[in-house]
Parts: structure tokens; sequence; C-alpha cells
């Protein structure tokens, strides 16, 4: 089962979205929290739109206005309405593979959480036609629990990350694809030290908060959850795809009252990731929900103008930082993105020295990947990253601000 979204050719072959198309895709997300009215903008191409729409993952939000009635019978319409329903299926069915898998890694005493996908899309959404997903993502607290759960559950293991090459290694350490009931599965579990702000939040994980009585899910705490949505949609994606947002605004919306806003914001501060959660929050509240709780921004940081330009609207949809490209020349981009996303993203600390976290996790990903742990490698790889990468970055940053971010 490959899940339900929507098709992946570059959205670049399209053509830009107008003023009021844009406003209109936009537009989606607030309608359906609000649950306002929604219309097509006159003079917008409907089929272009709903190519945005899909491609932007709120193909079932939408679907969930024209169930409601507060949008128009058309076309489109029915288009979302059959993303909606084809959502539906799909999460049904992912509960279903869930269910076993928390079943038997109780049976086990294997702690295991689920994030992001379907426990999501109940945890935020309570309805299971609005988010579309592809697979089904766990951390464990060890390598051996996850494949002991793995061998419980008679899945096939696809990959070992760490039996791949460099490059996988480095771009997923700890990380293990199997398939089961149809279902791709891919389990995290700790390194001897983290590669990134995410992995950081995941390695550190209590897994005694869990609910118990929860028959479907290892469901994350809400506010965990959210730091974690916000590190995976920027740092893994460069805020690239709009329902990411509407995650955020979904999750706080129905649990407002029960998060502990100030943790969030320490605990973004620990990961050296205030301005990521800050710019969220601001596209949040001028696109989303006026309510959304407010981060403070550090805009004196070096690269606060650059996530300004890749949380713009006009970016997102155009993808220009998408990391799905498919042409060449995209794929040495997305290298680039990669390569660079320690500096380009971090908060910058006061001094770079090899024991800050942006060059800590940089340094530590290449370490990993090239199984090299001496301290000599150590640090010529640090001299690599502080003379090369973090000054390239900075260059990077300066010619997305120019050219609006084209690569």
């Amino acid at each position: 089962m490959d899940g339900n979204v929507g098709h992946t050719s570059e959205t670049l072959s399209l053509r830009p979205l107008s003023r009021i198309e844009l406003d209109a895709l936009v537009a989606i997300m607030p309608s359906w929290l609000h649950q306002r009215a929604w219309d097509i903008p006159e003079g917008a191409d409907a089929d272009l739109l709903w190519e945005y729409i899909d491609r932007q993952g709120l193909g079932g939000a939408l679907g969930a206005l024209a169930v409601a009635n507060l949008m128009p019978a058309c076309e489109l319409s029915e288009l979302a309405k059959a993303r909606y329903f084809s959502n539906m299926l799909y999460c049904e069915q992912a509960r279903n593979t869930c269910r076993k898998i928390l079943a038997t890694a109780r049976k086990h005493d294997i702690p295991i959480v689920n994030f992001k996908g379907p426990v999501l899309a109940q945890q935020a959404y309570a309805d299971p036609g609005i988010r579309a997903f592809a697979d089904l993502d766990l951390c464990a607290r060890s390598r051996a629990d996850v494949f002991n759960l793995l061998d419980a559950l008679g899945a096939k293991v696809d990959e070992d990350s760490d039996h791949e090459g460099i490059v996988r290694r480095m771009r997923a350490p700890g990380s293990v694809l199997a398939t089961f009931d149809g279902w791709e599965i891919e389990i995290r579990y700790p390194t001897r030290e983290a590669t990134d702000p995410m992995l950081d939040l995941l390695y550190r994980y209590d897994y005694g908060s869990n609910p118990a009585e929860d028959d479907c899910f290892a469901s994350p705490d809400p506010a965990w959850h959210l730091v974690l949505l916000v590190l995976h949609l920027s740092w893994y994606h460069y805020y690239s795809r709009f329902v990411w947002f509407l995650d955020l605004a979904a999750l706080v919306s129905r649990f407002r009252n029960q998060m502990d806003f100030e943790w969030v914001l320490q605990e973004s501060k620990r990961l050296h990731a205030t301005n990521l959660i800050a710019l969220a929050s601001c596209f949040c509240r001028k696109n989303i929900d006026p309510s959304f709780p407010e981060f403070p921004p550090n805009s004196a940081a070096w690269n606060y103008r650059f996530l300004c330009l890749v949380t713009d609207p006009r970016t997102i949809s155009s993808e220009k930082f998408s990391l799905h490209q498919r042409t060449r020349r995209g794929l040495l981009y997305i290298l680039w993105l990669r390569a660079i996303r320690f500096f380009l993203l971090a908060d910058p600390p006061p001094r770079y020295l090899p024991d800050c976290p942006p060059e800590r996790w940089m340094i530590a990903t290449i370490v990993i990947g090239g199984r090299s742990t001496g301290p000599v490698m150590r640090l010529a790889v640090g001299m690599v990253v502080s003379l090369l990468f973090r000054p390239l970055a900075r260059l990077s940053a300066q010619i997305a601000r120019m050219t609006g971010g084209e690569s």
C-alpha cells in the first residue's frame, strides 16, 4: 500500500498561481478550521487550482467543506469529496495496522511511540478524511527493540540504514524500513548521537508518558508532537507544504488548554529552533488562526530573513525549496539544501564552536555516515564544517533572498 498522497510531478512545470488563486488556496485552511464557506474565485483556473490543492495536501480539507455544503457543487467539489473519502478509507486501514502493531508491542513489552501519519490524523483532526499520508512512523528506544518488534509482527525488513551506503546513513541514521499489512513502516531508534534537532527530540522521548487506554496508537503528548511537527516541516522539508501548517493549527485548536507552551518555547531554545517555531507560528496566526500562540522571533539572526522567505505563501506554493525535486538539477539542489540546513535553519549561537548544536549535528552526520569515530577524523570534519559549510550557508541565504529563492 502506497498511502494516499497526491502525485509528485514537479509543481514547477505548472504555471504559477495568480494572486486570487493563491489566496483561494490559502483560504482553504481557515475555512476548514473555522467551518466557513469557501468558493472558487471568479476567473480562477479550477483545474490548475486543484493540482495545487492536492499537491499541497489540502484536498481532504476541501472535501470536508464540500461534504458540509460549505462550497458550491461543481467538478472541483467532486474531486475534493473523492479525496476526502479516499483519505477516510486509507486512515481506517492504517488504524487497523497500528492497532496490531501496538498490541504486539505491548505483548512483548516493547515501548514505542507513533508520530505524524494516522496518529496525527486522529489527534489533530479527529476526522480521518482530512489528512493524507504515505507511511507509518514509529520510534523505539533501541535497535534491538526495533528488530524484536518486527520479528514478532512477521514484518518484512526492506532497508536497514546501518547496512546501507554512506549517503543513506547520513540521511537517515538509525532508521529501519519494513512492510507490514501492505504498509511501509519507518521505525527510528537512537544512534550514538543525534544528527539533527528532530532526532534529538525523538531520542529523549519519555515512553512512560503514552496513554495506556489508547488501543490504536502510542500517542505522544500534544505539546511534544507540536515541537516534532515544526522540526519535521522545517528541518526535513523547508516548510514546503501548506498542510503541515494546518497540522499545527488543528493540533493547537484541539489541545490548547492542555499544552504547556512554556515547555514548547524552552524545548525550542534547547534545540536551537526558536525561529523555526516563531515563523511557523507567524504563518498560522496570519493565514489560519489569529489565536494561535505567538512565539517571539529573533529578527537579528543572520538567517531570519531567509526563514521569512521560505515561509512566504508564494514561496511555499512554488515549491522552490521542496526536497522532492525529480530533475538532475533539482536533485543537486536538494543535496545542497540538505548539506547546509544545519546553519540555514538553526538559531545561530553567539559563537560557532565545535560543540555548539549546528556544528555538532553536522559533524555527527558526517562521522556516523562515514563510520569513523576517531578524534582526528572528527577534528578534521569539524574544520571543514567551520571553514567551508558555514560560510557557504550564509552566502546561499543571501543569494536566495536576492533571487527570491530561485535555484
